[in-house]
């Protein structure tokens, strides 16, 4: 099994972890879009309208295998009166 390196980074936020044994590139990849969804969700939680992750997975030596992106947003689709919002 490869030693891999995933890597998340948005204007933000970076974070590289120490390294893992994962089976695959693909493997590692899912993990990180998986921890780039739950920061993203913490982004969108605090009233940021959108987000970017790049999630990137690197060997040992730096060499990049794989570089994906997340992408959060939120838009309104309709809007509400504000004398409506407080009614049932």
């Amino acid at each position: 099994m490869p030693f891999l390196f995933v890597h998340l980074r948005n204007s933000e936020y970076c974070a590289r972890d120490e390294g893992a044994e994962f089976d695959t590139p693909e493997a590692a990849l899912a993990f990180g879009v998986k921890g780039a969804v739950a920061l993203a969700s913490e982004e969108i939680g605090k009233g940021r309208q959108g987000t970017a992750i790049v999630v990137n997975i690197e060997q040992e030596d730096g060499t990049r295998l794989l570089t994906s992106a997340v992408a959060v947003s939120v838009s309104p689709l309709m809007a509400v009166e504000p004398d409506l919002r407080d009614k049932p």
